[in-house]
């Protein structure tokens, strides 16, 4: 993997994220044992920088949540970038 340096805190960040936007949903919310392994896969391969919004899924957040509750439950939270939006 590669990773660029943040100006601000010298921290390294993947060049590639993971983008939540296409999380497989099980009509209105996010099919967590397939986004866990997709997760996993994901940051055990090197990729630190996570997006997601609040409109991604089913519009409600569930998408947001989804990811922060992956996160805490893999005990990856000190390992990634977090990037969400709101319109």
């Amino acid at each position: 993997m590669e990773y660029r340096v943040s100006p601000r805190n010298g921290e390294e960040i993947s060049l590639l994220g993971f983008g939540a936007m296409r999380l497989k949903t099980n009509g209105t919310n996010v099919d967590m044992e397939l986004a866990r392994e997709q997760f996993k896969y994901a940051i055990d391969n090197g990729i630190n920088y996570i997006d997601t919004a609040y409109l991604y899924g089913n519009g409600s957040g569930s998408n947001e949540r989804a990811v922060g509750e992956i996160i805490d439950e893999l005990g990856y939270r000190d390992k990634v970038y977090l990037s969400t939006k709101m319109n």
